[in-house]
């Protein structure tokens, strides 16, 4: 019984979502409030102002970068929050400290597969302005590699492959690499990482360097985002 009153407290929450649920437009009406003259200008206006045809990374690093930038920066935080409160406790707080696996299986297919799941983040990072993708995704696609290394073959071998400094260097590099493409809009006399508004050439549509800093900030947080996963997985290791 001493659970009665959350129960009801469920049940309460789950019914008020379901009746917000009828009175929701059906899905893929016009009537749907995403479906405003904000979407149309993008879908309308971005293939010209952003030069790419990913209207969501350009929605993400051309005019909503600023705030991208804010989003890369939470991730550092986290790191450096994870890193604070795991100084000299590696290895006392598991039960266990996490050791490689002896499975002989997980270390064959793990050396198989790896490299094609890296080179497939990287295409992502590198193309992700061109196809579906980004720097986010792929960076995300290549620290979960670095995260099956772990797991399989244990950190100590993993801090040999990728130090923890190198990560903490390529983790703020990436971060001073977004910066300094935010300047070069404010050296060229618009505002902080001002794109088309700058005069930065945007090159032909479709083709690899394209997309004017678009690219360069995909590559940024490609690296941004795959730097932090390993970091905050060899953190919570405990080999730092």
């Amino acid at each position: 019984m001493r659970h009665l009153p959350a129960l009801l407290l469920v049940v309460a929450i789950a019914y008020v979502l379901a009746l917000t649920l009828t009175e929701a437009p059906a899905f893929g009406g016009l009537d749907v409030p995403a479906r405003n003259e904000v979407m149309r200008f993008y879908l309308d206006e971005e293939l010209d102002q952003a030069g790419i045809p990913n209207t969501v990374t350009a929605i993400i690093f051309d005019y909503r970068a600023y705030d991208t930038m804010g989003e890369a920066t939470v991730l550092f935080t986290a790191v450096g929050a994870a890193a604070a409160v795991l100084a000299g406790h590696a290895g006392k707080l598991v039960a266990r400290p996490m050791a490689a696996t002896d499975d002989v299986i997980l270390r064959i297919v793990s050396r198989m597969v790896i490299p094609f799941v890296q080179v497939f983040g990287i295409y992502v990072v590198v193309y992700g302005h061109l196809s579906p993708g980004g720097g986010f995704a792929g960076g995300t696609i290549l620290g979960g590699s670095m995260a099956l290394y772990l797991f399989v073959f244990g950190p100590k071998r993993t801090a040999r492959k990728i130090p923890p400094a190198w990560g903490e260097i390529m983790e703020g590099a990436a971060a001073f690499w977004y910066v300094l493409v935010g300047l070069g809009g404010v050296l060229l006399g618009a505002n902080f990482l001002a794109n088309a508004a700058a005069g930065v050439p945007l090159g032909v549509q479709g083709q690899l360097f394209s997309g004017g800093a678009i690219w360069l900030i995909g590559l940024g947080v490609g690296v941004k985002v795959a730097a932090t996963i390993v970091n905050l997985l060899v953190h919570l290791a405990g080999e730092t």
